[in-house]
């Protein structure tokens, strides 16, 4: 197995503990995320980290957020620079509704 095929697979392991150990917020997020997209064709975890900190929900860990949008409800448009200063300038992705889900 190659080394980019291991850290794939960790990754993937990563983020299905986050799901299962912090369901609620995984689920409030992406009701969130679902209703902003009714309004705009694509957001970002950005968008979602302002709702939060204007809706004053916290993050119970700072891995939770690259959860949300592993379902097959979402799909990535592309990528832009985090705006967030914990994101470090990093790529992020575009993420819209999955049409038919």
């Amino acid at each position: 197995m190659t080394r980019q095929c291991l850290a794939m697979k960790e990754r993937a392991i990563g983020i299905c503990r986050v799901e299962a150990k912090h369901k609620d917020f995984i689920a409030k997020m992406r009701r969130a995320a679902l209703g902003m997209l009714r309004r705009r064709h694509v957001i970002t975890a950005d968008d979602l980290r302002q709702w939060a900190s204007e809706n004053k929900v916290k993050a119970p860990n700072k891995n939770c957020w690259g959860a949300i949008f592993n379902t097959r409800e979402f799909v990535c448009r592309g990528r832009v620079r985090s705006k967030q200063v914990s994101g470090h300038g990093n790529w992020i992705g575009k993420w819209s509704r999955r049409q038919g889900a």
